[in-house]
């Protein structure tokens, strides 16, 4: 199936304190620490460091769950105060900037880990927090140097050979990322974003066996995180096992509710299987939990073709793009629709951003050769079906798609070894290329 991307790749955990601080209200568990933390405020401390104190719990129980607006104004209140001690400033500026780079606001979340960085130049977290927001920048280099910084720290830290895994996967370096997320595995079997990253970076080489063991291994680690289920369905669907890929999306969403991209990775199943009210219906939900995701949107127009609502198909498009302020997790879907609609120019656009971002990425370079396949540009696409497969040779889509390619060409002998490839991958492939 033509996949949406991304879904597989680890999304890093908030940034951690290296300096242990006294509780006053913590927990694990926001749905206690929140209201706690709130109580404790409000009884007026006499001691000024155990109220900041209890506004860094909490603001960190914000960003549990996801709440960054409200993370960061609890953190702004230590950070603005003047009296907080250099340790709690850290902590204040490490978790805002994690929250800032959740909201997209890069810059800022740049410039907080900078100043924890200048408080405690020797510990790595702050690295790693700034490597991400650089990440997501496409600031690949600035990341790397960050994360090799961080990797340096004594004793070694696990995050950094994590972040710059995640780097490295990105600019489709997949041996390289599979070596640092193989070390940060050896310092601490127990690190789930290690084991998601490197399972991203096997999915995209094809490695599906691989992939899928590496999922299974985060899942009892973080039994509580929906990403994995994710994650894994994701590969499972790449392997036409579309049964457990839709089993693992609702194991996501009942572990937590409100995790988007679960919904949107089960669309995407339920569009390819035919049952198109059911991937609107998800997509729509994933629109409910955030309204100004613009992939959600791109989504749901797709949907919608598939379902011949035209109307509704051209109205998500243009809310997509409208949203879309160069999000590369929204491009694939903005690629794929626009495709449909007919969008040749728009379409080529979009995949050219997501290659920008994600440069030799085989999903992507599948997604632009499709377009000029539509486009009747042949000779492009089997250029970029073929550079698809040399990342990854199970990729059906690419091996259908130079299929038909080469049949336009008149190379009717490899049309038909690689269209009968990749229906043995998937057998209903050919509905990716029907409309």
């Amino acid at each position: 199936m033509r996949y949406l991307i991304l879904a597989a790749l680890a999304v890093p955990p908030l940034a951690q304190c290296p300096v242990s601080l006294p509780s006053h209200c913590g927990d694990n568990n926001p749905a206690i620490s929140i209201p706690a933390c709130t109580a404790f405020i409000a009884s007026r401390p006499s001691s000024v460091f155990e109220l900041y104190d209890a506004y860094l719990d909490r603001g960190h129980a914000y960003g549990e769950e996801r709440l960054w607006d409200k993370d960061i104004a609890d953190q702004t209140t230590v950070i603005d105060s003047g009296n907080e001690t250099q340790r709690q400033q850290y902590v204040a500026d490490l978790d805002r900037s994690t929250a800032y780079r959740e909201e997209k606001k890069f810059n800022l979340a740049i410039g907080d880990a900078t100043n924890a960085i200048a408080l405690f130049p020797l510990l790595p977290n702050a690295y790693v927090a700034r490597g991400y927001a650089y990440d997501w920048e496409f600031q690949y280099d600035n990341a790397i140097a960050d994360a090799t910084k961080a990797a340096g720290a004594t004793p070694p830290y696990p995050p950094a050979y994590v972040l710059r895994g995640v780097v490295y996967a990105q600019k489709g370096l997949y041996s390289l990322a599979e070596a640092d997320d193989s070390k940060a595995l050896a310092l601490d079997a127990s690190d789930i974003a290690a084991y998601a990253t490197r399972a991203s970076a096997y999915y995209y080489e094809g490695a599906y066996q691989q992939s899928i063991a590496d999922f299974t291994k985060a899942i009892p680690l973080s039994p509580h995180s929906a990403w994995a289920y994710a994650g894994r369905s994701e590969v499972y669907a790449m392997e036409a096992n579309f049964g457990q890929s839709i089993a693992d999306d609702t194991a996501a969403i009942q572990v937590d509710s409100k995790y988007v991209k679960a919904y949107l990775v089960r669309s995407t199943v339920y569009r390819h299987t035919g049952k198109y009210g059911l991937a609107i219906l998800d997509d729509t939900a994933a629109i409910g939990l955030e309204p100004d995701d613009p992939a959600a949107y791109a989504d749901r127009s797709v949907a919608y073709a598939d379902e011949g609502q035209r109307g509704l198909e051209i109205a998500d498009m243009a809310k997509a793009a409208a949203l879309n302020e160069s999000d590369f997790r929204a491009f694939p879907s903005m690629c794929l629709g626009r495709t449909i609609q007919g969008d040749f120019a728009g379409a080529l656009d979009d995949c050219n951003q997501l290659l920008k971002a994600l440069p030799g990425n085989p999903m992507a370079l599948d997604l632009r050769g499709f377009v000029y396949l539509k486009m009747k540009n042949d000779v492009a696409a089997i250029a970029d079906f073929t550079a698809a497969l040399k990342v990854n040779a199970k990729l059906q889509t690419a091996l259908y798609g130079r299929g038909e390619a080469e049949l336009a060409v008149g190379d009717d002998v490899r049309a038909d070894t690689d269209i009968a490839a990749a229906k043995r991958l998937d057998p209903s492939i050919a509905m990716d290329f029907g409309k």
